[in-house]
């Protein structure tokens, strides 16, 4: 029967009889059936529950094909009530595969114990004590399954999630074919089967993790695993690589010929300023500041046209110099005081005789 979460399954079937005999009313009774999908395959006399002496110890944490190496064993797929329990009885006793899990037993077993409903008590504590118990004496450990899954079918069935955190019991190997329990805690979500006794006594085994213990505490006297893994680990994400647009390289900047000089600055003095450059302070090539003082630019800006400057200006005042030679040499002969060669620069005049 499938069943949703959080809803009654066909563990315990509610059965109403409407009897009206000699003024009896209505009456509803609760009956608890057995939803063991084995219960009819005795083959030894007790109920189909029992391990032989042929009866192959196998611990599911240690071989099954699980998430987790801490897993009780492979995960129970099924959320069918009947499934469940089939399941269950499948590991615990000696089903068509000739095997059963004696540790998974156990830890089951300290779960109804606790609930105070067994007939023996064995604390968590005592898991491991009780499994080895359990291999050397196969009929206790018959009686043993027999009594627990008598619990389960007067329990109602609901599923459940199993949020991260939750205390939970684990199984390392003892590196001698054997297990240890341990204890630690989920780290991810998952699914309880939860079953409710009739005296209201409520065990929680964690599905996708082989039938793992869990409650809303951690148990006392009983060791924390090394790993702590969950039966589901989140696999290692692969990182994606990420798509990189190659930016165009910049322009370099072309470095200058020459570098700029504060105006204070002697360009005799500057290594960074070319030789044709290194002229002293020039009355041309000077700016002047806000208190009235002159500072000399100390660098030529343009040496061609500085150059052409100064041949015109060259030859402006050779210009200059020949008009004013014929200048004088014109007044010299007007006036007759003397004569001026091309050579002479200035005029010298001849006395003349007057005889006195």
């Amino acid at each position: 029967m499938a069943i949703g979460r959080k809803r009654t399954a066909s563990g315990l079937l509610l059965l109403a009889a409407a009897v009206v005999v000699a003024g009896v009313g209505l009456t509803s009774v609760a009956i608890g059936t057995s939803g063991n999908a084995n219960a009819d395959d005795d083959t030894t006399g007790d109920g189909g529950s029992s391990t032989s002496e042929d009866c192959k110890v196998y611990f599911y944490s240690l071989h099954g094909d699980k998430d987790s190496p801490l897993a009780f064993g492979p995960a129970i797929k099924s959320e069918d009530a009947d499934e469940i329990r089939a399941e269950l009885h499948e590991r615990r006793s000696c089903g068509e595969d000739g095997k059963a899990d004696p540790a998974l037993t156990a830890a089951h077993y300290a779960d109804w114990s606790a609930a105070g409903l067994t007939d023996r008590k064995v604390a968590y504590s005592e898991i491991d004590a009780f499994t080895k118990e359990l291999i050397d004496d196969r009929a206790l450990w018959g009686s043993v399954v027999k009594e627990m899954e008598s619990f389960e079918d007067a329990s109602t069935v609901t599923i459940e999630d199993v949020p991260a955190g939750t205390p939970t019991l684990y199984m390392e190997s003892d590196d001698h074919g054997g297990v240890l329990t341990k204890q630690g805690k989920t780290l991810h979500d998952g699914t309880n089967v939860v079953f409710t006794h009739l005296e209201g006594k409520v065990v929680k085994l964690r599905l996708d993790c082989g039938a793992q213990n869990n409650w809303i505490k951690p148990v006392p006297d009983v060791p924390k695993a090394e790993c702590q893994e969950d039966c589901k680990p989140k696999p290692t994400p692969t990182p994606t690589p990420t798509k990189t647009t190659e930016q165009p390289k910049p322009t370099p900047t072309p470095t200058p010929t020459t570098v700029p000089k504060k105006p204070s600055e002697s360009t005799s003095q500057n290594p960074a300023v070319p030789d044709w450059i290194k002229d002293e302070p020039n009355p041309q090539h000077s700016v002047n500041t806000n208190d009235g003082a002159t500072d000399s630019k100390g660098y030529q800006q343009d040496p061609q046209q500085d150059a052409q400057k100064a041949e015109e200006a060259a030859q402006q005042q050779n210009q200059q110099t020949e008009q004013s030679h014929e200048e004088s040499v014109q007044e010299s002969d007007e006036s007759g005081a003397g004569t001026v060669t091309e050579n002479q620069e200035q005029t010298e005049s001849t006395p003349v005789d007057q005889g006195w």
